[in-house]
């Protein structure tokens, strides 16, 4: 009986001790933190006939913070921001800022607002696809033309398409240069002056840095925050200064930043890619109490 009792042991003691060091297991989850910037989108609704009052819609996908600027001096922090009033009329540069985990990008569209008539207005936007402006390339326009229901695009004095379709073309430039652009937009027998844009399309490839301040203001208040939205092109890294004294160096795209004290600093931003030459842009800033 002792001799049985023994095998059993031996035969199924290892087995135990498997089982019950499995059950002290603890299950692990990695957690990957997700650091990509946010895809930024938005449009619009609302008749553009001044006095207008336009609802914006987010379409940002990924973000946890959002700053909009109107371009009539009204901006907002929220996700889906009130109804905006344009009194007058005019072209208004909107822009919207999204932030993700410390990573921003940002989107600028234009909204023409016109007068009361029903006279249709022609206008566009381009950027470069992929951010690349030298051949071979392709540019995006995109049709923002108000009060209006057909279109006529010319490149370079050649018509190229006339719709109805109020969408997007693209421009496939395979030779650097200058490329003139030119819309109509007709509504019944009611045809618009042209809008028309030069888009030059680059022979070097090196980067080519610049920015724009937020709403294009470059006097500001000690602790206003400021945004720097990086415009530059062929570039895929990016180092900010703010002068003696300023706020410290930074290599996000855009850069957020609020100056301590009064007085002029140089903002300095160096756009690179690869062993290409860098780029420079800078600008003054001026800072008030």
């Amino acid at each position: 009986m002792k001799r049985n009792r023994l095998q059993w042991y031996k035969l199924y003691l290892p087995l135990l001790i498997l089982f019950l060091f499995s059950c002290e297991k603890k299950k692990v989850t990695v957690i990957v933190e997700d650091t990509q910037p946010p895809i930024v989108a938005f449009n619009w609704l609302g008749v553009q006939n001044a006095p207008a009052k336009i609802t914006f819609n987010n379409l940002t996908s990924k973000a946890d913070s959002f700053r909009w600027n109107f371009g009539n001096g009204v901006t907002s922090t929220a996700s889906q921001p009130p109804i905006v009033s344009y009194s007058n009329a005019g072209t208004y540069e909107v822009s919207l800022t999204a932030t993700y985990h410390g990573k921003s990008a940002f989107i600028k569209k234009n909204i023409v607002i016109v007068t009361g008539s029903e006279q249709p207005v022609a206008r566009f936007s381009s950027v470069f696809k992929d951010n690349k402006s030298y051949p071979p390339t392709t540019v995006v326009l995109t049709n923002e033309s108000v009060n209006s229901d057909f279109f006529e695009w010319q490149i370079n004095g050649k018509t190229v398409n006339s719709t109805y379709d109020r969408g997007t073309e693209q421009m496939v430039c395979g030779t650097p240069g200058k490329y003139v652009v030119k819309l109509w937009a007709m509504k019944g027998n009611k045809r618009s002056a042209v809008f028309e844009e030069i888009i030059t399309v680059e022979a070097n490839p090196n980067p080519i840095a610049s920015f724009i301040p937020d709403g294009w203001i470059t006097t500001r208040k000690v602790g206003e925050e400021v945004v720097f939205f990086n415009t530059s092109k062929n570039s895929d890294s990016w180092e900010w200064t703010f002068g003696d004294n300023g706020p410290k160096a930074s290599t996000d795209e855009h850069a957020f930043v609020k100056f301590t004290a009064p007085g002029t600093y140089t903002v300095k931003l160096t756009a690179k890619k690869g062993n290409l030459p860098p780029g420079f842009y800078q600008v003054n800033m001026k800072i008030i109490p």
